[in-house]
């Protein structure tokens, strides 16, 4: 075999396997539970919440007719979502339609490879799109933050940011915005050192909440993560705690 077709044996080798690679990690990433599908698939319009699909978010738009008026009352604050890393973004359908029931809407963002820190900028379409709301950007895990760097960029976009299990990694604390960080006790995932290391870089005006048994995983609905510990509360309540805690946060801004 002559030496020019070994060469181009091994160049061949090179790239089948550089291939296969990036198949299988397109493909590795945490799909959403059955439930998170269901709720996604039932746009009830009877209800107060419609969902929107596009090729570049999920968004849930908060409706409800006045009584006496018979007019049309919409949402005038809203939370865009970046999901975790390597997460599907349905995982996050349940949290998201029960908090836009609160009167609020709501973009889950869908990022290139499941990796919001790869388009961190994807918030401004939608800001651009739906002007009349006034916009918190937030994020789970790798997700927020992917957020951090969004506000530290457009510091004049966003009226505030959420981190659930996640922390900043721009420096965020001279920036005039309000913060609110979400953390379980039963984080696995979580990098606790990072994590404290980065509380310098949070808005100074920055509310920091703990649930008490809650884990990394069950801010979505995507099953178990590697690495996370068990949860000692249900994957519902820890929702609905998520659910009341934000609610309060975007009635403050």
């Amino acid at each position: 075999m002559s030496k020019k077709k070994k060469i181009g044996i091994i160049i061949t080798v090179i790239l089948a396997i550089i291939v296969i690679s990036s198949i299988v990690y397109v493909n590795d990433y945490y799909r959403p539970m059955p439930y998170a599908t269901e709720v996604l698939a039932d746009n009830n319009i009877s209800s107060n919440v419609s969902i929107t699909e596009t090729d570049d978010y999920i968004y849930f738009e908060y409706k409800e007719k006045n009584n006496i008026t018979n007019k049309e009352i919409k949402a005038k604050k809203g939370l865009i979502f970046y999901p975790g890393g390597k997460v599907a973004y349905e995982s996050y359908v349940p949290f998201a339609k029960k908090l836009s029931k609160r009167g609020y809407d709501v973009a889950i963002v869908k990022m290139p490879l499941n990796l919001a820190i790869i388009d961190t900028n994807k918030a401004n379409s939608i800001i651009e799109k739906y002007g009349n709301v006034e916009w918190v950007i937030g994020g789970h895990s790798l997700g927020g933050t992917a957020a951090s760097i969004f506000v530290h960029n457009n510091p004049d976009k966003t009226k505030g940011i959420v981190f659930l299990a996640s922390y900043p990694s721009e420096n965020l604390s001279n920036i005039n915005i309000k913060g609110l960080s979400i953390v379980g006790t039963k984080d696995g995932v979580l990098d606790k050192k990072s994590f404290d290391e980065s509380l310098s870089k949070f808005p100074k005006n920055t509310t920091f909440e703990i649930i008490n048994g809650g884990n990394h995983g069950y801010f979505g609905y995507y099953g178990f993560q590697e690495g996370d510990n068990n949860a000692t509360i249900s994957r519902e309540k820890q929702e609905k705690e998520t659910v009341n805690i934000i609610d309060k946060f975007l009635k403050s801004i």
